[in-house]
């Protein structure tokens, strides 16, 4: 575990760690699980059996559940579909429900994909077409109730951001093309977690992602004023996290 006063790093099966964390002590979770696409993950199998992949992650909501505090909140990122069997945000949300979390609203996420998302199947003709969505969805879900009173907290989010930000569909928001995205297969921006953060937390709430990967939730976090914990399986990804997070935390630094 690497840590300082406002950011811990955990290695290892995600499960078992979510276990060890004290109740009711998670502000927000802010993540994007592995899709079952089969992603080449440095230490992560993405092609489990369905069944076996949805019930994995149903456990993980309910761990990040008991770990979150009531009136605390849940932001999944995620695909909209999974081409070999149907929608994924819906198999999602389910897990999510079955695991104790109650609906808040969803974001649509039009990725600015600059290249052509075409997929035809049979091209010009109606025999067996296929449409490309390459949009994604960002589940929120609550554990209680519904509000979240600030009891003193101060909001890190401004007027302006706050309007912009509800509109529920977020089209300018940039797919990662950095160097970044070269050193992790599944990476999304910083302003993506980030805005979540703003639109759902407090100045110095505690946010977790159960798949940290690279730490991009976690330099979010930092950006925000707020408290990060990050869980991946992987060393190679949580040693990148550590450098990514703890430099935007010099930035921060007077």
């Amino acid at each position: 575990m690497d840590n300082c006063d406002s950011v811990k790093l955990l290695c290892g099966d995600v499960l078992p760690i979510l276990a060890g964390f004290p109740s009711d002590s998670v502000d927000l979770v802010v993540t994007s699980p592995p899709y079952n696409f089969g992603i080449p993950y440095d230490n992560h199998d993405d092609r489990m059996p369905e069944d076996k992949y949805w019930a994995w992650l149903e456990s993980v909501w309910s761990g990040v559940y008991r770990a979150t505090k009531p009136c605390g909140r849940i932001c999944v990122n995620g695909p909209l579909e999974q081409p070999s069997t149907g929608l994924w945000v819906a198999k999602c949300w389910d897990t999510l429900r079955h695991a104790g979390w109650k609906y808040m609203f969803v974001i649509t996420w039009l990725k600015s994909i600059k290249e052509a998302c075409h997929a035809w199947g049979s091209f010009a003709s109606p025999s067996n077409p296929y449409c490309r969505n390459p949009e994604e969805m960002i589940l929120v879900a609550y554990k209680g109730e519904r509000k979240n009173p600030a009891n003193g907290r101060q909001p890190i989010i401004t007027p302006q951001e706050f309007i912009k930000y509800t509109s529920g569909v977020w089209d300018d928001v940039y797919v990662d093309t950095s160097r970044n995205a070269k050193r992790h297969p599944a990476t999304f921006p910083k302003e993506l977690p980030e805005r979540c953060i703003k639109l759902l937390a407090y100045k110095g709430d505690t946010v977790l992602d159960p798949f940290c990967g690279i730490g991009t939730t976690g330099m979010a976090s930092v950006a925000c004023g707020c408290k990060f914990i990050g869980i991946d399986n992987s060393p190679k990804y949580v040693g990148i996290a550590k450098e990514r997070i703890y430099g935007e935390l010099t930035k921060k630094e007077p």
